[in-house]
């Protein structure tokens, strides 16, 4: 079976943050087109009061057009922030690496 971004299982999980409520956690994925990065939102006013996810692509291996970081979503539930990184690996037909973390 091949694993997709939807599945929880193939991202790498880190330290939510400076700015995460407790319990929230970051995440990333390595695909053939570079890395997405999903880190929880809190708000301005609360830093314990979870508004949801930012995913960003980083274009480390210079594939596709604009920047290094590019914003793919904000704001989002942690459900539809793997599907939007799906999504936007589909549009540039990336494929998902199950390879772990760089030295």
């Amino acid at each position: 079976m091949r694993k997709r971004l939807t599945n929880p299982t193939v991202w790498h999980v880190s330290a939510g943050g400076t700015f995460a409520a407790s319990n929230k956690n970051g995440y990333s994925a390595y695909t053939t087109i570079g890395r997405y990065m999903i880190s929880p939102m809190s708000s301005p006013n609360n830093v314990e009061r979870h508004i949801g996810y930012n995913v960003q692509f980083i274009n480390e291996k210079g594939k596709l057009p604009g920047g290094l970081w590019q914003q793919v979503t904000s704001r989002v539930d942690l459900r539809t922030a793997r599907q939007s990184c799906t999504d936007h690996c589909k549009l540039w037909e990336g494929e998902l690496v199950l390879e772990q973390l760089p030295s």
